[in-house]
């Protein structure tokens, strides 16, 4: 942004740079969001008077990601691409008419090289759970409804999880002469090990990479959140502690005091990033692991 309200860099003059530059430009006006902005830059413009920088309306920590299309020939949709997108600080610029146009949360450094996956079970989500990730989420301020919509995307996951578990195990049957009773016995005592959703959050993250940092801050700030809460915190691993304050959210979000929200809210921050790793690393072989 402020190489756009600026001329005195390199690239100024440079007619690559101009592409992307009014790219953005077109975004921001576009964008229903943004159209304080523009009227705000064009009233300085029309009194004859030094407009006011973009820079100063938007904030100079702000930066547009533009992508070049041509890069993206092969790429069905990019929304795919959004789990990874927003786990490193982009959120989707409503109102962008390709939907390849997405804003900078926080702050990058220059020269900063973006790796991004595509979620691999995307297609595979329902709309509605698509809409809550790219939409809902990124607008929502309220931070018991943040972690109520975070997870709906666990709940969706431990679901498929339990379905893939199910289907590895007739595929596996179906292969073999004559299954034993013991191999039959077995499968149905871990079926109804995975029937607790507390025993299948357990599995998911023992078989899912979580980021370390991200699985002892969120501990850490969940254990605050439940102590504000005046409940005593059974046990100390990530799965416990997240299912734990689903119950607390669930059945008692009005009688959340502030202080236990503050905590909750540096939770979800923790939350939001396991989320979008999970949506990066889960696929359909996620059974034979």
């Amino acid at each position: 942004m402020q190489a756009i309200g600026s001329n005195s860099h390199d690239y100024a003059g440079n007619q690559h740079f101009a592409v992307y530059a009014g790219r953005v430009l077109e975004s921001i006006c576009d964008d229903r969001e943004w159209q304080s902005i523009r009227s705000a830059y064009l009233a300085g413009a029309s009194l004859e008077e030094e407009p006011v920088g973009l820079d100063e309306l938007i904030g100079s920590d702000v930066a547009a990601v533009c992508i070049y299309k041509p890069w993206m020939r092969d790429v069905e949709t990019i929304d795919g691409y959004g789990p990874s997108l927003m786990r490193r600080g982009l959120l989707p610029l409503d109102g962008a008419p390709d939907g390849f146009s997405w804003l900078a949360s926080m702050p990058f450094d220059e020269g900063t090289k973006l790796q991004v996956r595509m979620s691999p079970l995307y297609m595979d989500m329902p709309v509605e759970l698509r809409r809550i990730i790219y939409f809902t989420l990124p607008t929502q301020q309220d931070v018991v409804v943040q972690f109520f919509l975070l997870y709906q995307i666990i709940e969706w996951f431990i679901k498929f999880f339990f379905e893939q578990v199910g289907k590895d195990f007739f595929l596996k049957i179906q292969d073999m002469p004559e299954p034993s009773v013991q191999q039959v016995r077995d499968f149905i005592k871990h079926v109804q090990d995975l029937s607790s959703e507390k025993n299948r959050l357990a599995k998911l993250f023992e078989i899912c990479n979580v980021d370390s940092r991200d699985r002892a801050d969120f501990t850490r700030s969940a254990g605050e959140f439940i102590r504000d809460c005046q409940e005593r915190s059974e046990k100390t691993d990530l799965a416990s502690r997240l299912y734990q304050v689903r119950n607390l959210v669930v059945h008692n979000s009005h009688g959340i005091s502030q202080k236990a929200r503050m905590h909750l809210e540096t939770a979800n921050e923790c939350f939001f990033r396991i989320c979008m790793d999970l949506c990066e690393e889960i696929d359909e072989h996620i059974a034979e692991k």
